[in-house]
């Protein structure tokens, strides 16, 4: 697999895609997304 570097810090990305510094910009961005991506689907089963 080829390495992909954070582009915030330049670490070498963990496989799935975090950085290995954890308060990196790359980290909270991930977690932000999850959780808009959980609260969409929140809202679409409540409006179905």
């Amino acid at each position: 697999m080829k390495e992909q570097y954070c582009e915030w810090c330049g670490s070498v990305l963990l496989e799935n895609g975090r950085c290995p510094v954890e308060d990196c910009v790359q980290n909270v961005l991930l977690d932000a997304l999850a959780e808009a991506e959980k609260e969409e689907k929140k809202d679409e089963n409540t409006t179905a």
